[in-house]
């Protein structure tokens, strides 16, 4: 009998071990075509993009702020030239901010970094809350414009929007039903 109790509280246990081992896979290249939004265009360093819809508010400084009806919301953010401040390096054979953010969504490959920055891969994969389960789409605009998106997995949360440069990058968050995310990111395109 102990045997089968024994038995039984394994196989739970390698079941829950199984469930919380769930890795990030990266996402495949998808061309898309530009497509112009419904709404105005927003324009900020190489790129613009069109809102989805007439916002309710604006606000503009060094970033860009919308927002819509039912909490709805788009906030645009240039990114550091190293995201983490004086902590450069975490990924010292990179050369960009946006390589930084192609290693973290596994689309330039991790073999050849050390220790320390495999421990930081993933700790940054941790606190993006990169695992099995998330839904990261990696786009390319019109054949020039690299797009990265990952969606929220529930209801109210932001999704992220990564332009990727040739070395900056942009943030765009966005609180809005998934249709128009996809407005936002088919009408980024490059202005220059």
């Amino acid at each position: 009998m102990k045997q089968w109790a024994l038995m039984g509280f394994l196989m739970v246990f390698a079941c829950y071990a199984a469930a919380e081992t769930c890795d990030y896979t990266a996402p495949a290249l998808v061309n898309i075509q530009y497509q112009e939004g419904p709404f105005t265009p927003v324009y900020f360093s190489n790129y613009q993009f069109n809102l989805p819809a007439k916002p309710e508010a604006l606000l503009s400084g060094e970033g860009f702020v919308a927002s819509f009806g039912r909490h709805g919301y788009i906030g645009l953010h240039p990114l550091a030239a190293r995201p983490w401040g004086d902590q450069t390096g975490r990924f010292e054979s990179l050369s960009s901010v946006a390589d930084d953010y192609r290693l973290i969504y596994g689309l330039l490959s991790s073999k050849g970094l050390n220790g320390e920055e495999q421990k930081e891969l993933r700790r940054q994969r941790s606190l993006l809350k990169m695992d099995c389960t998330s839904v990261v789409k990696h786009y390319l605009i019109n054949g020039s414009v690299e797009v990265v998106w990952q969606a929220s997995k529930s209801e109210g949360e932001f999704d992220s929007i990564f332009i990727l440069g040739a070395k900056n990058a942009e943030l765009i968050t966005v609180r809005l039903p998934v249709e128009e995310v996809r407005r936002v990111i088919f009408s980024i395109k490059r202005r220059r």
